[in-house]
């Protein structure tokens, strides 16, 4: 009986400490209806969108709003968005095959890229060095292939293209600029050499029954995850040397609009949703465990410091009022392996591999 006290005791004390164990920021502005999130390179800003195209810009440290984009587009549901890497400019996808790019000091629309023949943007990404921005567009239901273009930041002119026979999903650039892995709705990922625009491998992914919906370099490049979709709640990782499958990280919560996820600036941490909770997942053991209620992930700072969203209802003088968006700051000591429980959802280490 003292032993199951004793216990109880501890996992009771556990959990009390892990309660708002990193902190919070509630979200100026007064938004609604947002569902994806992209950080800054620097971490100092958060930008979120909704489905008319409204994107809204915060300080990450206090949650004050910063300024509001209105986009003449409908951004839909694919609502890709991403900062260049010198935090300068934000580009934002619309369902109606368009990419708008903002120039984040004034507010103003520098150029707006148009995908001839496409559906809808699936993706937006911009290269290491900032001067080409990438965007992936599904061709319209019934055509034979789609296209990955390459736009020219400077001049907004596209500088070549790439075609492929999938529905295209998602693509990342290398950390060296060299090569894009690029998703696809079917069971390929494909890596592109950017410099000779040939395919230079091909990397299956039959577990996914739904295609492959986010993909991410780490920091160094050495390693490659795609985040599958609908029913297998998988990220697959790869070797990107030797093209070999070296993980298999489950619990991953890709369906609907909140699929994107981060590595940790060392690679070993990969951080996104769960099926029930926000993940870490470690890389090379596979274990994970889960530190907060649902949220949304928004991106990792360079000093490794998580960002993620969640909308709550907030008990004001004893009643619940009008729900808001709260960030979630991540710091690396949360992140820690040792540490058996944090947030208000907890568990503890342990091998989770879920049976395929």
């Amino acid at each position: 009986m003292k032993s199951i006290i004793d216990k109880s005791m501890i996992y009771l004390l556990l959990l009390m400490l892990s309660i708002n164990a990193f902190a919070q920021v509630r979200l100026g502005g007064n938004p609604e209806d947002l569902y994806n999130f992209a950080l800054s390179p620097d971490g100092e800003t958060l930008a979120g969108c909704n489905f008319d195209g409204t994107i809204h810009l915060w300080d990450t440290a206090t949650g004050t709003e910063k300024a509001v984009f209105i986009s003449e587009f409908r951004i839909g549901a694919s609502g890709v968005l991403t900062f260049s890497p010198d935090g300068t400019l934000l580009a934002s996808g619309s369902e109606r095959s368009r990419v708008t790019l903002w120039n984040v000091a004034t507010g103003e629309a520098e150029f707006v890229f148009e995908h001839v023949g496409a559906n809808t943007i699936s993706d937006i990404s911009f290269s290491p060095d900032g001067t080409t921005l990438v965007s992936c567009a599904a061709g319209r239901w019934g055509t034979s292939s789609a296209f990955v273009y390459f736009w020219d930041v400077e001049t907004g002119e596209k500088k070549s293209e790439i075609e492929l026979p999938d529905f295209l999903t998602c693509s990342t650039y290398s950390p060296d600029g060299t090569t894009l892995a690029i998703g696809t709705l079917g069971e390929d990922v494909y890596l592109w050499d950017i410099h000779e625009n040939i395919e230079i491998a091909r990397l299956n992914t039959p577990l996914f029954d739904f295609g492959v919906r986010y993909i991410k370099f780490s920091p160094d490049g050495t390693t490659l995850a795609a985040g599958g979709h609908r029913n297998r709640h998988l990220i697959m990782v790869w070797d990107v040397v030797t093209r070999k499958e070296t993980s298999r990280l489950f619990g991953y919560y890709g369906t609907g609009w909140i699929y994107s996820f981060g590595f940790t600036p060392d690679g070993m941490i990969l951080a996104g949703p769960g099926r029930n909770g926000f993940y870490l997942w470690n890389v090379s053991n596979e274990e994970r465990k889960i530190i907060c209620e649902p949220p949304m992930f928004a991106g990792v700072s360079p000093n490794g410091t998580i960002h993620a969203v969640a909308y709550k209802n907030e008990i004001i003088d004893g009643r619940w009022e009008p729900g808001a968006y709260f960030l979630s700051i991540i710091s690396p000591e949360d992140v820690s392996m040792e540490i058996a429980a944090h947030g208000k959802l907890a568990t503890t280490w342990s091998d989770l591999k879920i049976p395929d």
